[in-house]
């Protein structure tokens, strides 16, 4: 009976290893976004119809972009809600 428990505690203790293990794997994403521009300028100011500009980076082959989604907010609390 003893030596059952014993496995069994093995055995949750290697699942909840291997769980922890691909959550922290998940954590990294595939495709990071950078070099964001706004008429070729990092920082601008006051421009009434911008181009947007970024760049996509990946640790995986063969990554393009397939669509985008920008989101405009006046803090960044709002942005990270989605809120306009």
């Amino acid at each position: 009976m003893n030596r059952r428990i014993q496995i069994l505690a093995l055995a949750v203790l290697m699942a909840t290893g291997a769980a922890q293990a691909a959550k922290k794997k998940a954590a990294v994403p595939p495709v990071a976004v950078t070099h964001l521009t706004t008429e070729r300028m990092s920082a601008p100011m006051s421009i009434a119809t911008p181009r947007l500009g970024w760049r996509i980076g990946s640790t995986k082959n063969n990554v393009m972009q397939t669509e985008y989604h920008i989101i405009v907010a006046s803090t960044k609390e709002k942005a990270e809600k989605c809120e306009g």
